[in-house]
């Protein structure tokens, strides 16, 4: 090579041998320049220490005519998180898929429950019957409350009865009625409903025993405190009294 060189500087090389002279000089500029590029992309890209033997066998491309050929590195790690973003996709529309179908049947299992209730509400409990109280004034408010009951008045009920309460002078059976007048109202009061009832069911835990239990476990369904709910309503089943079938079924309906 060196030879033929300085004979191409004395012009002493025939047209054709100085052709082949400068397409090798061609070939080995290019060899070169590919080996730095390859050399640079492994070290930045991949971490990949220079290695003269690796370098030489990566940079050599199948075709002169594609310098700037993909290594199969490069393609089998696109190929690679191609096949795991997929993977991540697909698990991601499942998991979406059963978000969305989660609420359908948990909304119509609560559909369920809440209908029972409200149609075991549509039944109002009888009045109270009107009896003399301690005094004329807590007598008349009874009256009034019994009275406003009995008209479907449950708002004015309410008020009544809450007046004795404020006196100090309610009894059990005033907290029951209370707790129903709250529970029948327009604009539902359940919290109050609740209130009610525990606090006639402290008073006496005999009078109204089985009501007690049954419409404060309907508050609590309303209430959304299903733990409450099925407690008081086990008790009811457990007992075999009053309203046992409509407990049962309810239970069952909470239980699903």
């Amino acid at each position: 090579m060196k030879k033929r060189l300085n004979k191409f500087y004395a012009n002493q090389l025939t047209e054709a041998v100085e052709e082949q002279l400068i397409k090798q000089l061609f070939e080995v500029k290019f060899d070169k320049e590919h080996k730095e590029r390859w050399e640079h992309l492994l070290t930045e890209q991949y971490n990949i220490p220079p290695n003269q033997s690796t370098i030489a066998k990566v940079a050599q491309p199948k075709s002169r005519n594609l310098p700037n050929a993909v290594p199969p590195l490069h393609q089998s790690s696109v190929f690679t998180r191609f096949r795991k973003w997929l993977s991540v996709a697909a698990i991601f529309i499942c998991l979406l898929g059963l978000s969305l179908l989660y609420p359908m049947f948990s909304s119509t299992n609560t559909a369920n429950y809440m209908q029972l209730v409200d149609n075991y509400l549509v039944e109002k409990h009888f009045a109270p019957p009107q009896t003399r109280m301690a005094t004329q004034t807590v007598s008349e408010l009874w009256a009034r409350a019994t009275e406003s009951y009995q008209n479907g008045d449950y708002e004015a009920s309410a008020q009544h009865i809450q007046h004795i309460v404020d006196r100090g002078t309610a009894t059990t059976e005033h907290f029951f009625y209370l707790g129903l007048s709250y529970l029948y109202q327009t604009q539902t009061d359940y919290p109050n409903a609740i209130q009610s009832f525990l606090q006639a069911r402290q008073l006496n835990q005999h009078q109204y025993e089985d009501e007690i239990s049954w419409y404060l476990s309907l508050a609590y369904v309303k209430n959304k405190e299903l733990d409450n709910a099925k407690k008081e309503l086990k008790n009811i089943v457990e007992k075999g009294n009053w309203k046992e079938l409509e407990a049962k079924k309810l239970l069952e309906s909470l239980s699903e």
